[in-house]
């Protein structure tokens, strides 16, 4: 499972961490126990929702859900590489996005839940 989150007041949007706590349940043996995860975070500022990112991977390793630590994902001015119709546009970015799935993939196939 990805999860992509904006940044809000330097953190994560109270209704994704609502949702994980509802999905973390019951304790420690949920559904979400050992499913690989890769987070990746947006934010229309430099940072890139880097502050998003590490907040979101500390709420999920309290549910036992590994995140993909190996090539972050941190999209800063992100209103800079969304074009009109809501599609990337920014090449490097691009570029990254892919190359993060392509080792997500052969992490998560090592690291089956």
């Amino acid at each position: 499972m990805d999860r992509i989150t904006p940044e809000f007041n330097y953190g994560i949007p109270g209704s994704l961490k609502n949702l994980i706590g509802w999905a973390s349940r019951p304790a420690f043996n949920s559904p979400r126990k050992s499913r690989p995860s890769m987070v990746i975070a947006l934010s229309p500022a430099p940072t890139g929702g880097a502050r998003a990112h590490v907040r979101l991977v500390s709420v999920l390793s309290s549910t036992l859900t590994p995140a993909f630590a190996a090539l972050s994902l941190i999209v800063g001015a992100m209103r800079e590489k969304i074009g009109e119709d809501g599609q990337l546009i920014d090449e490097q970015t691009k570029v990254r996005l892919q190359q993060n799935l392509e080792a997500f993939s052969g992490w998560a196939e090592k690291n089956p839940a």
